[in-house]
Order: C-alpha cells, then sequence, then structure tokens
C-alpha cells in the first residue's frame, strides 16, 4: 500500500485532482481470471487533461474477491501527453 499511497501523493502535489475510467475491455481468461484493460484520464485542478494512458490489469478472483496480479501500460505515443 505504500507504494500506491506514493503514487497519489505524487499526483496530488502535480496538481492533479483525480483520474477518470474509460473504454474498459474485459477479457474471459478461464472461470476466475481476466484481463481488463482500461483508458485512464488524469485531470488537473482547474478540469484540463493532465495525462491521459492505457493500462492492462491480470486479475484473478479468489474466496476474498477479485486480485490485481500484474499490470501493464501501454506505450502508445497516440495516447501518451
Amino acid at each position: 500500500m505504500k507504494f500506491f499511497q506514493g503514487v497519489a501523493d505524487t499526483y496530488k502535489g502535480a496538481g492533479t485532482t483525480g483520474a477518470t475510467a474509460t473504454d474498459l475491455v474485459a477479457v474471459p481468461l478461464g472461470e476466475r481470471s481476466a484481463l481488463a484493460t482500461v483508458t485512464w484520464r488524469q485531470l488537473q485542478a482547474e478540469g484540463s487533461l493532465g495525462r491521459q494512458w492505457r493500462q492492462s490489469y491480470n486479475i484473478v478472483r479468489f474466496v476474498e474477491g477479485w486480485r490485481i496480479l500484474a499490470a501493464t501500460f501501454h506505450l502508445d505515443a497516440a495516447l501518451e501527453q
């Protein structure tokens, strides 16, 4: 959790107010796993787009619920800002 808190603190320090997820695509990989891909849009305090990226998550359903096992950033120049 320290990693994610550090990321959140860095984003907040850069003047971002949050992020929205769009273009979600989920592909089942068997009965208990999936590949979920989403486009993230990070917003600045005044509402403008700070940055945008696409990311995929390998997720697995355990008894406790869904868990992310791996995350991959898509290196697409058209989405990088």
